[in-house]
């Protein structure tokens, strides 16, 4: 028997040298060696070496009004201070809006961004690594907050609003966006890049603002364009968009098309004692009308902005008529009719001229009276104004253009609203719309392609008042009534987008909108460039993102084939129920590092390198987290020992009913075996993918070897659930023997294990007392670190590499050691060619 240990020793002696002559290396410069070595250390008793550690996630899901919603999709990512280490954990709340589970996450992280997606919400919330988190998330509403100022991170918010005909996007970030990709409804796609870096992008055509040219030929310029509207050269105009406006006493208001109430924009100055007869001017998007000194009767011409300031462009001398009636044209001239000496008079002021001059050219009275009315609108499609007169029974039509100009009936009317319709407003459809002060009912007039009536009807009830105006641009889309209005600026969303605006943000396209907080959104606007319709939009932010990007499905389309309650663009499998969510071991970004000394049981060099392997664990589970496949991606390192070790891998598979696939640059060869209720998957003899019988980067002046990548697949029946129960093991076997294994310290071996080996030479494994694979001063043959990590080179001791594992393994087990800090780590005894 001593014969026998003796020539055992021997023979490991001489593997552990590990050097074929022409592999012998003198380092010029000797490293400074530790007072320590790895045999002093004091190593208690139960030490683990675990460099992981299980929190607690307990999460509440509710909307901006606080009622809890439920199956909430949740991803988790991993940050270790300005590292994104990338995903670590998705699924989805319960019926409760509850999500609570445990995580395994490496030492090293300190904190979590846990992201929520709801429809077109998208919410990221940061959180310091604790025991137990347990929060409530907010999951929508428009309360952007960056959770971290830092430079290169960021975690972006990003709602996003869809065309009712769903080929239009309009999307609001809290971070920069680099680039946006359309997923079409056939699966195709197109990319739309922000090549100026600018806040807001779109691919719509470009309006140039101040140039005064309609750059983008949609018939309207510079500030009256919609893409003006939150132009600094363009503040205080107002921008030809569906959008009703009202001069109610003296303040100025927008109707809200949702619901026909009317949102205070601000009050108009004392300066006059009525503000009337407004009209909208599509040459330089501002409101022109009267202000009236009641005193002096005096009447004066004021331009007005869209925050209700004015500027007083002097006395209109001369005035006749009633100065809360009138229009602008569309040449730019303020234009009123009113009845006087028998017969209909057009007064005209042109805007442009300073001081302005009133003029007035008499007309002709083609039937219709002197009639009590309250305003004109111009119709920009029928190019004439019009107005309904007092207790709704006729509409008036004037032809400003004949000559002279001419008054006359256009529809008699019976059962309207009877007193003072006193607001008008016209669209580019050739509509009218007016409004009756007695009882708020704005009726609709459709027009035909001759501009004759066709049909009215009570299109919104609105407010009542006794006093108003109202203004609008005539070439604006029709507006929709009833229709959502994300972001409370009185336009809607489809208006918004056909415009090219932005229905997500308060501050697009008007700056002085109510709801606009003074800043503009990071924000996308846009459409495929052959009108497709859009399934889902990939956000990619100019910023290192948790996962890079951001899926805003729309849920017009059936984004949820298998209806597991994750959207196609982020399924793992769409048409399998069983796979809908990915649990990242240790995260989506990095890869864990499992290092063996492989001359077990006989104490080797300590330098880790004899066998090195980098593995990301995917793990695929149901919305109920149960498992149903795991793929282990593999890249083996180094192979620093002369023994040709085979590497194995353990999961639970108690009904025997895993299939395992092995994928591979090279043909490996690997066995499958159940024992105990487990799958054992064996790689055999991988250094002869490497094709040489030496050290495989181990040291630092010897040839480099690319890393061997394999991927082993397995498909499990859902038998366990993640992360309860599931606890896959990695081993190696010395040489390629069977049953001579090296595992992590504590964890048990397979079945197939040669337990004669316990206990002799320096090994002092227990399985009474749990103790697997440690010294008897508690020294392991193998380490797990939980990211990619640069091992020693041949012959330096762990210790001399990693100053800080002494503390870690005497004191200190959260101590995350293994991290590359100047303070910490020897760069000269570590192996840097990965």
């Amino acid at each position: 028997m001593k014969l026998r240990i003796a020539f055992f020793a021997l023979l490991t002696f001489l593997f552990a040298c590990k050097k074929d002559s022409e592999q012998v290396i003198t380092p010029t410069t000797e490293p400074e060696q530790p007072d320590t070595h790895m045999t002093d250390l004091n190593v208690p008793d139960g030490f683990t070496y675990k460099t992981t550690k299980i929190i607690r996630l307990e999460l509440t899901t509710v909307d901006s009004t606080g009622e809890k919603v439920a199956q909430v999709p949740i991803t988790v990512i991993g940050f270790a201070n300005d590292e994104n280490e990338g995903t670590i954990y998705s699924g989805m709340t319960n019926e409760e809006a509850r999500l609570e589970i445990d995580l395994e996450i490496p030492n090293h992280f300190t904190h979590l961004v846990v992201r929520t997606t709801k429809g077109t919400n998208v919410r990221t919330f940061s959180f310091p690594i604790e025991p137990v988190i347990s929060k409530e998330l907010t999951i929508n509403g428009d309360n952007f907050s960056v959770a971290s100022d830092r430079a290169l991170n960021c975690y972006p918010n990003i709602t996003g609003i869809y065309s009712s005909d769903n080929t239009l996007i309009g999307l609001s970030s809290s971070e920069p966006i680099l680039n946006v990709e359309l997923t079409f409804a056939d699966n195709s796609s197109e990319v739309i890049t922000n090549t100026a870096g600018t806040i807001f992008f779109s691919n719509f055509p470009v309006e140039i603002c101040g140039d005064g040219i309609d750059n983008d030929g949609d018939g309207l310029t510079d500030c009256a364009d919609p893409q003006c509207g939150d132009d600094n050269s363009c503040y205080g105009s107002i921008p030809c968009v569906a959008s009703f406006y009202q001069i109610v006493g003296k303040s100025l208001k927008l109707l809200d098309p949702t619901t026909g109430q009317y949102t205070h924009v601000g009050d108009l100055p004392n300066a006059f004692d009525t503000y009337n007869g407004a009209g909208y001017n599509p040459i330089d998007g501002y409101i022109y009308c009267t202000g009236k000194i009641q005193s002096t009767g005096k009447v004066h011409l004021v331009r007005m902005y869209s925050n209700a300031n004015i500027t007083d462009l002097g006395e209109l001398v001369g005035f006749e008529g009633k100065s809360y009636t009138g229009d602008m044209n569309d040449s730019g001239q303020w234009t009123n009719f009113y009845y006087k000496n028998g017969t209909w008079n057009m007064a005209t002021v042109d805007v442009s001229v300073s001081p302005p001059v009133f003029v007035s050219t008499p007309g002709i009275d083609n039937g219709a009276g002197n009639q009590n009315h309250h305003d004109w609108v111009y119709n920009a499609v029928c190019d004439k104004f019009y107005t309904m007169v007092a207790g709704g029974t006729e509409i008036l039509v004037a032809d400003h253009k004949a000559n002279p100009p001419t008054v006359s009936v256009l529809q008699t009317y019976t059962g309207l609203d009877g007193g003072p319709y006193g607001a008008a407003w016209a669209d580019n459809t050739g509509a009218l719309y007016f409004s009756n002060n007695n009882t708020g009912n704005i009726y609709k007039v459709e027009m035909d392609g001759n501009c004759n009536p066709t049909s009215i009807s009570v299109v919104i009830a609105g407010a009542s008042t006794s006093n108003n105006d109202g203004m609008s641009c005539p070439y604006s889309p029709s507006i929709e009534f009833g229709g959502a209005d994300s972001d409370g600026d009185g336009i809607t969303d489809n208006i918004e987008l056909s415009t090219g605006t932005n229905p997500v943000d308060g501050c697009s396209p008007n700056l002085n909108s109510p709801t606009c907080d003074g800043n503009l959104d990071y924000s996308f606007v846009g459409f495929g460039s052959s009108n497709q319709q859009i399934a889902y939009v990939k956000v990619t932010n100019n910023c290192d993102a948790p996962d890079g990007y951001t899926i805003i499905p729309n849920n017009n389309f059936d984004n949820d084939l298998d209806n597991d309650g994750v959207i196609n663009a982020n399924d793992p499998d769409p048409l399998d129920p069983n796979k809908a969510f990915v649990q990242y071991k240790p995260s989506l970004s990095t890869y864990g590092t499992y290092a063996f000394e492989d001359l077990w049981p006989e104490q080797g060099d300590y330098d880790f390198n004899d066998f090195v392997v980098e593995v990301r664990e995917d793990i695929v589970t149901n919305s109920s987290s149960a498992i149903y496949e795991v793929t282990y991606n593999l890249r083996i390192m180094a192979m620093g020992g002369a023994f040709n070790n085979n590497f194995g891998i353990t999961l639970p598979d108690p009904n025997n009913t895993a299939v395992t696939t092995v994928y591979s640059p090279e043909n490996t060869t690997h066995e499958v075996f159940q024992r105990d209720g487990r799958e054992v998957i064996i790689l055999k003899h991988p250094k002869d993918l490497f094709y040489t019988t030496g050290l495989v980067n181990a040291e630092m002046n010897a040839a480099y070897y690319p890393p061997v990548e394999i991927q082993v697949k397995v498909e499990l029946d859902g038998s366990y659930t993640y992360p309860a129960g599931y606890n896959a093991t990695f081993f190696i076997e010395q040489n390629g023997v069977p049953g001579h294994e090296i595992h992590l310290p504590g964890v048990a071996p397979t079945s197939n294990m040669n337990t004669s080996l316990y206990g002799t030479i320096h090994d002092d494994t227990n399985p009474g007392q749990g103790k697997f694979f440690l010294s008897s001063n508690n020294l392991p043959w193998a380490l797990y670190v939980p990211k990619s990590w640069q091992y020693p080179v041949e012959g330096q001791e762990l210790l001399n590499a990693y100053l800080d594992f002494d503390d870690y393994a005497q004191s200190n087990p959260n101590l995350p050691w293994y991290q590359n800090t100047g303070s910490n780590v020897n760069t000269n005894v570590i192996y840097t060619k990965h």
